[in-house]
């Protein structure tokens, strides 16, 4: 380094004293090596133009290349600045700057050794001689890297804070509110200025304020609460549900000096769990309501004289408005009633529970099934009125020793009889109102005879209209179908192939009504 300069360089230090020659002036350069060398940061000399003509250790243990590699180079073109060309753009106009009398100073990045970058608070000093003639340029750079991660977190950490749909609020210990985001507003209503320096319990009703004072008390002692559910309340006076996060802030000394709070909205959460407890608690009662159901409807008789015989009901829901039933009588006469309420509600049930419980008290041979069906219409015509609800009925007299049919319709479908010797489908039908839509009236009676081999088919229309994916109906062709394919079976077989051939053709869907079917087969 050429003296003068370097003289020029202390006399500017020194406060414009013109150094002694000799010793003192050695004493003085061996003092500023010792600074520039062991300095923690990186330091350098430039010549006006840029041109590097010194760096110190730091700055040389960087770059970890050999000095000499940048000793002449423009600044600009070194390893510290090479990463970026944005960055060596702004170092050349500021040593052009500088190049005439100006401190410059900004940030920049530095890439290490490794390809990591740090962060630099980069300034240019210009040194100037007597005349006020800039003759060199002092390049300095601090390592701010933990300072501006540490300030990125920070902003980071307040983007989320602030961007949060939670709420977010910080206290003191005493629980005055001392920060509010925007998540808090939201869920509170209130403005941060609204809130700022007040009290915590101006969002927590009288009833939880004792609660508050047993938590500050807990945060007091250093603990950390998580998911704490309580109720607070809205500025519109709304007491909401939350789950809230407890964090005690303690300074060096270990001291609490404020406590952070996250409060989550869960409200909706809330209703949604009691929903389910409710739905859960009705499921069951449901379920308790369909085994009384079922327990209702009686088992197949397996002793009919001449007689093979299969039922069975499933319900679209738990309940349903479908029923079967029978009865036997003196003489060896059976009775067996099929009927369907409009519907498959828990109402349905609770008519079809009616009509059982009448039934049960007015069918004897006195009545013939025409007779029967109108006494039964005119006892529950009040009720279905009421209920905004009809029953559909057919009820069927079999006389077991004579193989004679007896029946009535109060507008129920037909039954299918299956003859066996000509291989064809006979609909039972007769003219009848359904129940429920007014009294005094007259249901028409049919006689029939059946033979050997004859197949009786009782169902509601939950069969016939089931519907598949295309929205089309199973119909009676099918129905009639599978019981032609299995004639020469047991009924319970029969039984079986329809529902199979149902489930078949309604394939994933759900049964859209109750499916209620007796099937008789004579011997």
């Amino acid at each position: 380094m050429p003296t003068k300069i370097m003289e020029d360089f202390l006399e500017k230090m020194h406060g414009n004293e013109r150094l002694p020659e000799g010793a003192a002036l050695r004493e003085k350069y061996a003092l500023l090596r010792v600074i520039f060398n062991q300095a923690d940061h990186l330091m350098g000399l430039l010549k006006p133009d840029g041109t590097v003509i010194k760096i110190n250790p730091t700055a040389y243990g960087f770059i970890k290349g050999k000095e000499s590699g940048v000793i002449g180079k423009f600044f600009w073109e070194t390893p510290w600045w090479t990463h970026s060309p944005e960055q060596q753009k702004q170092l050349r106009e500021a040593i052009e700057v500088a190049a005439q009398g100006e401190f410059v100073r900004f940030e920049a990045t530095h890439a290490t050794p490794k390809g990591n970058l740090i962060y630099v608070d980069f300034s240019l000093k210009p040194v100037k001689d007597e005349k006020g003639n800039v003759v060199l340029l002092v390049p300095e750079g601090r390592d701010i890297t933990e300072r501006k991660r540490a300030e990125e977190k920070s902003l980071r950490l307040a983007t989320i804070v602030e961007s949060s749909d939670d709420a977010i609020v910080g206290k003191t210990v005493d629980g005055l509110i001392t920060s509010w985001n925007r998540g808090a507003e939201k869920i509170f209503g209130y403005s941060e200025d609204e809130v700022l320096g007040q009290p915590i319990m101006m969002l927590v009703p009288s009833a939880y304020a004792d609660e508050v004072r047993q938590t500050q008390e807990r945060i007091r002692r250093g603990e950390h609460i998580e998911h704490f559910e309580t109720v607070r309340r809205r500025k519109d006076g709304e007491l909401i549900h939350m789950s809230l996060t407890y964090s005690p802030i303690k300074d060096e000394q270990g001291r609490i000096v404020a406590v952070s709070t996250i409060g989550r909205d869960i409200t909706e959460q809330q209703k949604s769990a009691r929903a389910l407890l409710d739905n859960a608690r009705i499921n069951r009662e449901l379920e308790i309501a369909k085994e009384i159901q079922q327990s209702f409807l009686p088992a197949c008789p397996r002793e009919l004289s001449g007689m093979l015989t299969a039922c069975r009901c499933v319900p679209a829901t738990y309940v349903g408005g479908d029923y079967y039933d029978f009865f036997s009588l003196p003489g060896g006469i059976v009775d067996v009633v099929i009927a369907d309420v409009t519907g498959h509600s828990v109402g349905a049930s609770l008519l079809m529970t009616m009509t059982r419980s009448v039934l049960h008290a007015k069918v004897n041979t006195s009545r013939s099934p025409g007779k029967l069906l109108a006494a039964v219409n005119d006892l529950l015509h009040d009720d279905l009125a009421k209920a905004e609800l009809q029953i559909t009925m057919f009820y069927v007299r079999f006389d077991t020793e004579n193989r004679t049919l007896a029946y009535a319709n109060a507008g129920h479908n037909p039954p299918l009889l299956f003859r066996a010797q000509q291989g064809v489908f006979t609909e039972l039908d007769a003219e009848g109102l359904l129940m429920g839509v007014k009294t005094d009236v007259r249901f028409e009676e049919k006689i029939t005879r059946l033979e050997a081999g004859d197949i009786l088919i009782l169902y509601t229309d939950g069969v016939t209209e089931a519907e598949n994916a295309d929205d089309e109906l199973f119909g009676s062709k099918r129905l009639r179908e599978v019981i032609a394919e299995h004639c020469d079976r047991h009924p319970e077989q029969i039984l079986v192939a329809i529902f199979e051939k149902l489930a078949a053709f309604t394939d994933t869907r759900s049964l859209l009504d109750d499916v209620a079917m007796i099937i008789f087969k004579t011997v």
